[in-house]
């Protein structure tokens, strides 16, 4: 469905001019000046364990975005593949599955996949490629999905994207929408006609008609809770994005999209007839989130925290800890069940924040990423406290810190 071919495995990203594991950070989360020690480690998969990679082969940290196919022409859009690791002050943990659907029977033309990790559980609807159609008598309908043989668990195979049939209709009012509606956001890649939840996706629609419908490509993926049917595509207008289905995906959740977007301030512009966004239905996202003033009218103001978790919505959990049990169902080339532990090892992380004594901080785990191809776990602790003053970039470099992986498990 995609115009680029599939990789036979999700790669690891690129790596980036910073080429380090760790690194040191500061920020003001509560308007108080703390410095935070970011540190990523890269673990392998073997026999239901992780085992700490290889020096040579542990993934570095990302300062920015990293889109799968950085070829994709606008309007279409490619999801990122990586995002900026350098949020320390996450308060939940992103839990991201970068993962591609099974079916391990010939003829198997939908599935259920599904991740499970602590008190937590998710399923994601995989269905085979399908088009839009219409019957004898005119009504739109889904055509009969093909055959599944591997489906990326991506936004590029969910709901959203771009309706192209609208903005070849409308383009001559692009720009006054955006300079009302999206404020200071790019135009080539956020246009009206692209879903603010996931620009990157398939079967967002104004119009359901004949024109927009037929030939379209179906998203493979849904959620079970909030299945796709031919009305549902389609929104009416543009302020009415908040009406359309949730997109679903495990995967990293880009800064432009809703609800993350929402926390500095930036949702889009919405028509909500009194409806709450689906995110706050299910409390994945905070009940204010369409109410938050933008960024630019208080730059001094405290950010909402909210805004540095980078996974999919109803993916960033508080109660994750080293050594839980994963499993994922369909997800693995060769495994119908695949189950591991996390690393049972966590941080105690010491810094110089007064001259000559090193003190114990606070450690977090701020996200996970699990890839069952290759089968390896990727891991970014941040170790963080207050400190009475800002640093110069000459005291960061030489402050002292000390660092002791222990399975203690009640240090988070």
């Amino acid at each position: 469905m995609i115009d680029d071919p599939t990789p036979p495995a999700a790669p690891a990203p690129a790596q980036r001019p910073r080429r380090t594991t760790e690194l040191l950070l500061e920020g003001e989360p509560d308007g108080r000046p703390w410095i935070a020690w970011v540190m990523k480690r890269t673990y392998r998969i073997h026999n239901g364990r992780c085992e700490l990679d290889a020096p040579g082969r542990q993934e570095v940290l990302h300062d920015d975005e990293i889109p799968y196919n950085d070829k994709r022409k606008p309007p279409r859009v490619s999801p990122p593949i990586a995002v900026d690791d350098l949020l320390p002050f996450r308060r939940a943990t992103d839990v991201v599955v970068q993962a591609f659907a099974h079916a391990y029977d010939a003829g198997t033309r939908k599935l259920t996949a599904s991740v499970q990790f602590g008190k937590h559980q998710r399923e994601i609807a995989v269905h085979g490629d399908r088009l839009g159609e219409l019957d004898r008598a005119g009504r739109p309908r889904f055509s009969e999905a093909a055959p599944i043989e591997v489906v990326p668990v991506r936004y590029d195979y969910a709901y959203g994207g771009v309706d192209l049939t609208a903005l070849g209709r409308n383009g001559d009012i692009l720009g006054q929408f955006i300079q009302d509606a999206r404020r200071g956001m790019s135009a080539l890649a956020d246009t009206p006609y692209h879903y603010p939840r996931n620009p990157c996706g398939y079967g967002y629609l104004m119009e359901l008609d004949a024109e927009s419908f037929t030939g379209l490509p179906i998203p493979n993926l849904e959620h079970p809770f909030d299945p796709l049917t031919p009305q549902r595509l389609a929104v009416g207008t543009p302020y009415r994005w908040i009406h359309a289905p949730l997109p679903a995906g495990w995967d990293f959740q880009s800064m432009a999209w809703f609800p993350r977007l929402a926390y500095l301030g930036l949702a889009p512009y919405r028509q909500t007839d009194g409806k709450l966004p689906a995110e706050v239905e299910r409390g994945w996202a905070a009940r204010d989130v369409l109410e938050i003033p933008p960024l630019y009218q208080d730059p001094g103001a405290p950010l909402r925290l909210e805004h540095a978790q980078t996974a999919s919505p109803g993916m960033s959990v508080s109660d994750l800890a080293p050594g839980d049990y994963f499993e994922l169902r369909n997800l693995h080339p060769n495994r119908q069940v695949y189950s591991f532990h996390l690393p049972g090892e966590a941080p105690r992380a010491h810094l110089e924040l007064d001259p000559g004594r090193l003190t114990e901080v606070e450690t977090h785990l701020c996200s996970v990423v699990v890839r069952p191809v290759p089968g390896e776990v990727v891991v970014v602790w941040s170790a963080r406290a207050p400190v009475a003053l800002e640093l110069t970039e000459e005291q960061k470099m030489n402050l002292r810190r000390e660092v002791r992986w222990t399975l203690d498990r009640t240090r988070r």
